[in-house]
């Protein structure tokens, strides 16, 4: 196995696992928060359109983890029918880059 693929491979394991709110939409994982509690995207407000019968659609901020990789994408399938960028924001993008915390 190639240097660091044994970390990517933990990475995704970890994140399936995860209790979280997750958005899967063409195949791109995303964490889902409630407007104005994360700075990903800038604090951008999307509308999610679920693929679930009856779920009413959802107004969140979200943070992408990246795309899914072939070997786990039956355990994280696409929950998503579409995001919409509701292009406004309720709060300002915070710098995190030095940030060592997990995503989610």
């Amino acid at each position: 196995m190639p240097p660091g693929q044994d970390a990517g491979r933990e990475f995704w394991l970890e994140l399936a696992d995860a209790p979280i709110e997750r958005v899967i939409f063409n195949g791109i994982h995303y964490t889902m928060h409630e407007p104005g509690t994360c700075g990903g995207f800038g604090g951008a407000v999307f509308r999610i359109d679920w693929w679930e019968l009856g779920r009413e659609p959802t107004e969140c901020n979200l943070m992408e983890q990246g795309r899914i990789p072939d070997w786990i994408r039956e355990r994280l399938r696409d929950n998503a029918r579409a995001i919409t960028d509701l292009e406004y924001s309720v709060n300002q993008p915070t710098d995190d880059s030095g940030d060592d915390d997990v995503p989610w």
